[in-house]
């Protein structure tokens, strides 16, 4: 059956299937993330700090006084760049 755009019902479907995968496929990341082992820096000397965790290819960040809350994920590349930035100045304002 076709829609007015043109676009079959059966690939609309698929593409709530495919949506559906994705979102179980995120939680189930997302359940990986939170279980990882956080480490917080030595210089942390109260619950305001960025906790850091590493998988097999992403490093991951959250604020230790939301453990629950977001999570930003890196892939080791993005890290790696980000921290070259770090060591060449790169972020130090003007």
């Amino acid at each position: 059956m076709a829609r007015a755009d043109g676009s079959s019902v059966c690939s609309c479907a698929k593409d709530a299937a495919d949506e559906g995968t994705k979102a179980k496929e995120f939680a189930q990341q997302s359940r990986n993330d939170i279980s990882a082992v956080w480490s917080k820096s030595s210089f942390c000397n109260n619950s305001a700090c960025i906790e850091v965790a590493c998988t097999s290819d992403h490093v991951l960040l959250r604020s230790s006084k939301q453990p629950g809350g977001p999570i930003l994920r890196f892939t080791i590349p993005e890290w790696k760049a980000f921290v070259e930035g770090i060591r060449n100045g790169e972020f130090i304002p003007d």
